[in-house]
């Protein structure tokens, strides 16, 4: 059965250091779609509204094309876009036979994304403006708490700190894991 992994969070959450720190067994023979590695791909610029709207169109055209091959895909995204969008990506992966599963990286709070996000961009990263983080985190946080229930298996992951910790894990309908009733960013639907 193949596999359809979002990996989501809002920006500076650390989705794609998560991605790289994971065992290169674990992600041998998927496909890595990141819209802003595409925007760097194409020679874009994050400052460009223009660059990250055919970033993301590029990023949905790889994904469609990974579907219609029956690819094992890691889609990286804050999962702050609409709802309906989103909901729509997961129906058409179940429709064609996928597994799909949520890895959620999370931080206690906009201003630590924020920081992050600052020193990506001294080092030459791609950068993404205040507003849009403070946005992104409180519909991110909406759409998991909406959007839970779609996905066969979910972690989620708390990166507030040094080190990154599971906290929560979901299989199908049996909770593996919860101890996120201490960590303020989590929804309070998992803390049950």
């Amino acid at each position: 059965m193949p596999q359809y992994i979002l990996l989501a969070g809002v920006n500076g959450s650390g989705k794609s250091t998560y991605y790289r720190m994971t065992d290169d067994k674990k992600r041998e023979g998927y496909i890595y779609i990141n819209a802003d590695n595409i925007e760097r791909e194409l020679g874009g610029n994050w400052h460009s509204d223009r660059d990250n709207f055919i970033a993301m169109r590029e990023a949905l055209r790889r994904l469609n094309m990974a579907f219609d091959n029956g690819c094992d895909i890691v889609h990286e995204t804050t999962l702050a876009s609409s709802r309906k969008g989103t909901k729509k990506l997961i129906d058409k992966a179940k429709s064609r036979g996928y597994e799909v599963k949520l890895v959620y990286v999370g931080v206690n709070s906009p201003e630590l994304a924020i920081a992050r996000i600052a020193r990506r961009v001294e080092k030459g990263g791609h950068g993404v403006s205040t507003d849009l983080v403070y946005q992104r985190y409180i519909r991110s946080l909406d759409r998991l708490s909406q959007l839970e229930s779609e996905f066969d298996y979910v972690e989620l992951w708390d990166n507030s700190g040094l080190t990154s910790n599971v906290i929560y894990t979901r299989d199908h309908n049996k909770i593996l894991l919860n101890i996120t009733k201490e960590i303020n960013w989590v929804p309070d639907k998992f803390k049950r």
